[in-house]
């Protein structure tokens, strides 16, 4: 009678998920990471005729969202020689090149004194002027900002034919001058430096020490870059593969004066890609107070699916998918974009397959949006909720297969569904599906019936002023000013403030105050958790903002 039951509960529970679907609960009381970046390398395919570059730029700012970008320099640029113009100029071979493009000479015997005619920044200067800048503009114009993020490369086992050797920048004082260089060059030449600093990619391929050694050579170049007035953040450690990355921790954090400039705590995902060792990167990011960063992985396996479980596990705030933009007819192996270019004009350009499915995150997912927590009692449907600087919900749903599933805890708004379908790879059909939005009021559910395997995304629809502040009613004679731990209520012309009240985006009541007709206000509010409310004034205007 027992196995007879648990038969008859095992088909009525299978039956009530058939019919009533699957759950996923939000909870906006929960805040996670904020997303820093999307970053892509700097490499562009040879030969690429400038006429495509406006295209290129417009596919990848405003279509995918790319708004970081690893700015590579080799350690070979300081050399007695300008190696990458010799080759540029034929006078040496490729492999010559290969051999030669790390090795260094050093400037002079004194780290505190640089002698310019010591470096070269050819190859620096072209990926600066050719990608780096035209990118840039695009998101000035868009109101939005490059963030730039020096990495410095020393594959050492190249050097001497592939024998392997050493070079000048693993003397920590010259690896400081080094960087200090190209801040002094990049400062006059262009007007501008970088944001960050990653202090070596992939430490265990460039056989550059330990942890101890790559430590060191962060504490030394913010030292001396603070000298200088500059004040980058700091990426590290980079390493080829999650367990790399936290084995180097223990002893990369142990150095003195590391904490007081370190930022970041990247890592590569070619090994070691378990769900504990996500949580590990998470756990010792939130030790260090960093924020945890998956910025490579250039192979087929790596999909959407997987950039889902680094924001949600590892709590990454910044994530790279390719490095290059794109070959001329390449697979989708090589870069971002597929590129056909067949000379005077002619050339098609789209975005890879797989990037496709990244769109969803990259390009709804702003920088300086928050995460909050989302539960589902199905793992074939597994979420992940953002709230964006302006005030909008942006929830992506990483789907295996189709269903239909029930999203509580939304608060009352307009909500428009946007599908890929897929797996990831493959281009997807549909691809950036639209359907009718959809309105709740409070205390409602949005039932979702997601149509296959794919990525589905659930877009709060509004309109807004700004980026920190959208109004819900456009004629409000209020300003609000959000700072961290108060806001400040001001009329516009004769308007006065008699009262103020602050809601969770959830609708709980934060806090209120009423006052004798001022004409401005301020509510102390130290306690809120940064993330979106809802000011409510006079009790009758309505104000959505974001506190930092």
């Amino acid at each position: 009678m027992n196995q007879l039951r648990t038969i008859l509960t095992c088909i009525l529970t299978g039956f009530g998920s058939l019919i009533f679907g699957q759950t996923i609960t939000v909870n906006f009381q929960q805040p996670f990471q904020t997303i820093e970046g999307w970053e892509n390398g700097t490499f562009l395919p040879p030969g690429l005729e400038n006429y495509v570059i406006d295209d290129l730029v417009n596919l990848t700012v405003d279509s995918l969202g790319i708004n970081r970008l690893r700015l590579e320099v080799r350690s070979g640029s300081e050399n007695s020689a300008d190696n990458y113009q010799l080759y540029q100029d034929s006078l040496i071979d490729y492999d010559t090149w290969r051999s030669m493009r790390y090795a260094t000479v050093n400037d002079n015997e004194d780290p505190d004194s640089i002698h310019w005619a010591g470096f070269h920044f050819t190859e620096l200067d072209e990926k600066i002027e050719n990608i780096l800048i035209p990118i840039r503009n695009r998101l000035i114009q868009n109101q939005e900002s490059l963030y730039i993020n020096l990495c410095f490369v020393a594959f050492t086992d190249q050097l001497n034919g592939g024998m392997g050797g050493q070079i000048i920048q693993q003397n920590p004082d010259e690896y400081a001058e080094f960087i200090e260089a190209i801040f002094l060059h990049m400062d006059s030449t262009y007007g501008f430096v970088p944001d960050a600093v990653e202090v070596i990619l992939e430490p265990n391929v460039a056989s550059f020490g330990n942890g101890t050694l790559v430590g060191q050579c962060l504490v030394a170049a913010g030292d001396q870059l603070a000298n200088h007035g500059y004040h980058p953040d700091f990426v590290a450690c980079s390493n080829t593969n999650l367990i790399g990355a936290i084995n180097m921790y223990p002893s990369f954090t142990a150095v003195p004066g590391v904490s007081a400039y370190w930022t970041e705590y990247s890592f590569h995902a070619y090994a070691g890609r378990t769900d504990d060792n996500l949580m590990q990167i998470a756990s010792y990011g939130a030790a260090s107070g960093v924020n945890t960063s998956m910025l490579e992985w250039w192979a087929n396996g790596n999909t959407y699916s997987y950039l889902h479980d680094c924001l949600t596990l590892a709590n990454v705030s910044s994530y790279q998918f390719k490095g290059s933009f794109g070959a001329v007819d390449n697979d989708w192996n090589s870069g971002l974009l597929h590129i056909v270019d067949n000379g005077n004009n002619q050339y098609t350009l789209d975005l890879q397959p797989p990037v496709k499915y990244y769109r969803h995150y990259f390009d709804l997912i702003q920088r300086g949006a928050v995460r909050y927590a989302a539960y589902t009692d199905h793992d074939q449907y597994k979420p992940v909720v953002f709230i964006n600087p302006d005030g909008n919900i942006i929830l992506n749903i990483d789907a295996a297969s189709s269903g239909s599933v029930e999203v509580s805890g939304l608060p009352p708004g307009v909500y428009q569904s946007i599908y890929s379908l897929g797996d990831g790879k493959k281009e997807p059909n549909p691809y950036w599906e639209k359907r009718s939005p959809d309105t709740l009021t409070a205390g409602q559910s949005l039932i979702l019936n997601i149509p296959g395997q794919g990525i589905f995304s659930v877009v709060q629809q509004a309109s807004f002023t700004s980026r920190t502040q959208l109004i819900v009613d456009q004629n409000i004679p209020f300003s609000i000013q959000a700072n961290r731990g108060e806001i400040i209520v001001s009329g516009t012309d004769e308007a006065l403030v008699n009262h103020v009240a602050i809601y969770a985006i959830n609708g709980q009541l934060v806090k209120e105050q009423s006052h004798l007709a001022h004409k401005s206000a301020m509510l102390e509010c130290s306690g809120a958790l940064q993330g979106v409310y809802i000011v409510h004034v006079n009790r009758q205007f309505s104000i959505k903002v974001y506190i930092p």
